[in-house]
């Protein structure tokens, strides 16, 4: 996870990285959404009047659809091309099949990439195996960056466990150490069912 981690990083960094895109998959609940997020953050807070787009898969299809019901695709294309902005994609996997929107992903993907914009995205599974995805955008999203986020590794489920119960109870009833042991060992794939167990 540390690879995932420092791309990121790098990412948000002045000047950026020579990864581009970046890609970023692994099985649900391993903190995908939450590093991309805190990639629109990093790059808002660093630069606000940067334009942050940031997408996740079913709310892409979605404006797609309203868009092309109020024939006001040109209206959505122009909302997307904004100079200078980063691009951030959730779920890449709820596009497959959706062939208009991964036409208009396509497109988007090119007008931002052409300007030198940094684009990244997450999924459940690495490009190459999302069925339903078109070589041409398959290549380009495998063309910078893949990396997997692995689940945390136990005695990091202990500390989200320990911290989750110091947020909730907001210091005032620290989880016992046995007890984050137990859930750690329990939850030891996704972090989101761990959390709604503390």
């Amino acid at each position: 996870n540390d690879e995932a981690f420092f791309a990121a990083k790098a990412f948000t960094a002045k000047g950026g990285t020579r990864f581009n895109p970046i890609y970023i998959y692994g099985q649900s609940g391993t903190g995908k959404t939450h590093l991309l997020s805190a990639i629109g953050n990093a790059v808002k807070t660093r630069n606000p009047d940067k334009p942050v787009l940031f997408f996740n898969g079913d709310e892409f299809v979605t404006l797609v659809i309203d868009h092309i019901r109020q024939q006001r695709m040109q209206l959505f294309r122009r909302g997307t091309q904004l100079e200078g902005a980063i691009v951030l994609v959730d779920d890449v996997q709820l596009l497959s099949g959706k062939n208009h929107s991964l036409g208009e992903l396509f497109n988007l993907f090119n007008w931002h990439q052409a300007r030198g914009a940094r684009l990244a995205f997450t999924s459940d599974l690495p490009p190459d195996q999302i069925k339903g995805l078109p070589e041409r955008l398959r290549s380009r999203m495998g063309g910078g960056l893949v990396v997997e986020v692995q689940p945390p590794l136990f005695e990091t489920r202990v500390a989200i466990a320990q911290s989750a119960a110091d947020t909730i109870s907001r210091g005032r009833h620290p989880l016992p150490r046995d007890v984050a042991e137990l859930i750690a060992e329990i939850y030891c794939d996704n972090t989101r069912e761990l959390l709604a167990a503390v």
